[in-house]
């Protein structure tokens, strides 16, 4: 029988410190089993990804030929790697002493399991969504950038589609539609078996795709709140500035002409939406009061 082997993989772009912090992390804090790091960098410009490839020798290191997003870069990083088990990360996560073991036992002991994900932590020690429902029409209004979710904290939908019910959970596991892209682990053949990320999704949604994929054929989306990261949110997403807030409307867009069948009028709502919530988010990042 084929032992266990993890790999690693985080997609830097301007991670700046952040990516230091994450495979400092690791090297104090690593897997239980056999393991290799693989860090793929989108073209950085902050010598993030030089500084880390002195500094960690032991790790492999892959320069992209051009910025492929964060789903192109794990399937590229996935190209190196030779785990059954493979860790999807960001550049701003911290992991803990148990973080690995806890999501490599959840993923173990279920053989339909696909995908499990940690829970959340801001810096601060608070809660932070790991998971989502799919896009749906009632949810458009309710993501964690809008103006309802902003000034509404406590409304139903919001709490449904970002599953904010599952912020007192410590222990078990929860089978979730879709875990935030952040950090998760998967086994290997699964998404070998769909062909890795959908590249049409640069940034956003692309984990959310996966899932949903993965559920499709059967297999099981968990979320993990005994095991947990610290999440830096939002600090590699900085340096695009407005146009993250656009690729973010494109690949919700994207999700629904995918994945549903759509009207004429559904189809123009969607578009009027990616224009006017751009617009929207830009005048709210422009002023200072952008959501992260």
């Amino acid at each position: 029988m084929e032992k266990d082997f993890l790999s690693i993989i985080v997609v830097n772009f301007n991670g700046g410190k952040y990516l230091d912090y994450f495979l400092k992390s690791v090297k104090i804090y690593p897997p239980p089993l056999p393991h290799e790091v693989i860090v793929v960098d989108n073209l950085s410009k902050d010598g993030s990804f030089e500084r880390a490839k002195k500094k960690y020798r032991d790790f492999i290191f892959v320069k992209s030929d051009k910025n492929r997003g964060y789903g192109g870069g794990c399937n590229l990083g996935l190209k190196y790697a030779k785990g059954n088990l493979v860790a999807f990360a960001n550049p701003d996560i911290v992991v803990f002493p148990d973080t690995f073991k806890k999501l490599i036992d959840e993923v173990k002991n279920d053989g339909n399991a696909g995908a499990v994900g940690p829970k959340l932590l801001n810096p601060d020690g608070s809660f932070q969504p790991g998971c989502r429902r799919y896009p749906r029409f009632k949810y458009l209004l309710f993501g964690r950038r809008s103006f309802l979710s902003r000034y509404f904290k406590d409304n139903p939908v919001t709490k449904e589609f970002m599953y904010l019910d599952l912020e007192d959970e410590k222990n078990g596991r929860v089978e979730t539609e879709s875990l935030m892209g952040a950090f998760f682990l998967v086994k290997r053949d699964v998404v070998e078996e769909l062909r890795g990320f959908d590249e049409n999704f640069f940034l956003y949604a692309e984990d959310t795709d996966l899932c949903y994929r993965m559920r499709k054929k059967g297999y099981k989306v968990y979320y993990c709140p005994s095991a947990s990261v610290v999440h830096y949110h939002g600090k590699s997403r900085k340096y695009l500035g407005i146009k993250s807030i656009y690729f973010l409307r494109r690949s919700i867009y994207l999700f629904f002409k995918k994945h549903y069948k759509l009207n004429i009028f559904q189809k123009a709502f969607l578009s009027a939406g990616l224009v006017l919530g751009t617009a929207y988010n830009y005048f709210t990042q422009a002023f200072g009061k952008e959501v992260e």
